[in-house]
């Protein structure tokens, strides 16, 4: 399907909409494929980075026996509402950063342009978050450590964390996250926009069949790589950001250098990559299909 093909398919006022806000339609069209895939793995990565599981089996089958399948989906709401305006902030800020760089480079002007969207990003995405893992870990940690989010509500429990813990509540474990975000989507944009021109220049091919195979293996590439680098700092990151709305006798961390530190005397090297195992399951498709079907979107609509 060629870019111009949409002025025969829709009527003109719509195309133009589209076209407009073309950016938000290819976030959201990816957001809605990716998700129904990947949320369920990205749960049980939460859940094994914030509490001790023998194995990804034995996370999921307890999940399920005490949840069902449903709790595998806890929080999907927030992902596919927030995500949406996540990842069009995401996309349209790299898009600016990288065309406003002086940079001949062309490694270098992704990667530049990928932290500079991420600096921003952790903005947006790190009250999020911690809404998002409340939500997850709701059950688990009534279990064992006998505390009770006060809603499931996305909306409802992100109030609840302000009025309990201030504005800057929201933030707790900021400086962790706004690296993870910088290192994390310098390395997803640089590495599958120079997978792309380098698969292109293998294969010589502008067919879109060969369009279509680049994009997934680039962007499955992208998001497994930038998933395996930064991922100790991300399950740093939960585990802090998890104890959130805990009593101060009941916490376990005293600040992120000390959780660094208890996680490696408990549980060694180990202990930075509790739940890699879904992460390496869900990030290759996940982004395969989260890029293949952005840069289609944008095709289709005359990027």
């Amino acid at each position: 399907m060629q870019g111009t093909s949409t002025s025969t398919l829709l009527p003109e006022n719509l195309q133009g909409l589209l076209c407009t806000y073309k950016h938000m339609f290819a976030a959201i069209s990816s957001t809605c494929c990716s998700s129904v895939f990947g949320y369920p793995l990205d749960n049980l990565k939460t859940r094994m980075q914030a509490y001790h599981f023998k194995s990804l089996k034995n996370c999921t089958k307890a999940s399920l026996q005490k949840e069902g399948l449903l709790g595998l989906y806890k929080g999907v709401s927030i992902q596919l509402a927030a995500v949406s305006f996540v990842r069009t902030t995401n996309f349209t800020s790299y898009e600016l950063a990288k065309n406003s760089l002086a940079i001949e480079d062309h490694f270098q002007k992704c990667f530049v342009g990928g932290m500079m969207s991420g600096s921003l990003l952790s903005l947006i995405t790190c009250p999020l978050e911690i809404v998002k893992i409340q939500i997850q870990l709701q059950k688990i940690m009534l279990e064992r450590e006998k505390v009770k989010i006060p809603s499931t509500n996305p909306l409802k429990c992100l109030l609840s964390v302000a009025k309990e813990r201030g504005f800057f509540g929201l933030y707790r474990g900021y400086s962790w996250h706004y690296m993870r975000d910088c290192i994390g989507m310098a390395i997803y944009f640089s590495s599958y926009e120079e997978g792309k021109r380098k698969l292109g220049n293998m294969v010589g091919s502008e067919s879109m069949d060969w369009k279509c195979y680049i994009r997934l293996v680039s962007g499955g590439c992208a998001g497994l790589l930038s998933a395996m680098i930064v991922y100790p700092i991300d399950s740093i990151k939960t585990k802090y950001q998890k104890e959130i709305l805990f009593d101060k006798h009941r916490a376990q961390y005293s600040g992120l250098i000390d959780c660094v530190k208890q996680t490696y005397r408990k549980q060694g090297l180990h202990g930075f990559y509790s739940g890699m195992q879904a992460v390496l399951l869900r990030s290759f498709p996940l982004h395969a299909i989260t890029l293949f079907v952005y840069d289609s979107v944008m095709e289709c609509l005359g990027d």
